[in-house]
């Protein structure tokens, strides 16, 4: 009988594995190992660090392609034709963890306010350039 389930399967196989990271700088990593060095030291300052969720995050591209039209092109589809014309990203969770720059950063743009014990979320009409993430 033919499997894809061979007995390194079970040495490679990842469950609940995951760390939401914002504007985290992943360009000094020269392999896996230095990769998992920079999360880990990112997820123990918590400098960049989303929060935790429940039931994981869905990522859709929602890409659409454009195939330019010219003559004998349109007969035969080949490799390499296609064009990105429009990308919509979207990423979407159950978040858990609410801290309040958590909650700054998923709605977009606000402005967090403390009062004594009282912290206050205001979100904000207008996004202003520096509330973009660089990724996630």
């Amino acid at each position: 009988m033919l499997s894809p389930i061979t007995a390194e399967t079970y040495k490679t196989l990842a469950f609940d594995a995951g760390v939401l990271l914002y504007n985290f700088d992943y360009s000094s990593a020269t392999d896996a190992a230095s990769l998992a060095a920079l999360v880990k030291n990112e997820t123990t300052q918590k400098n960049s660090w989303l929060g935790a969720t429940k039931g994981g995050v869905n990522v859709q591209e929602n890409r659409q392609m454009w195939n330019p039209e010219f003559d004998y092109a349109g007969r035969i589809p080949f490799k390499g034709a296609s064009r990105l014309s429009n990308a919509a990203p979207r990423m979407t969770g159950t978040l858990v963890e609410m801290r309040p720059n958590n909650f700054k950063i998923v709605s977009g743009a606000a402005t967090v306010t403390e009062s004594g014990k009282i912290t206050t979320v205001q979100p904000l009409v207008e996004i202003p350039k520096d509330a973009y993430l660089d990724n996630v």
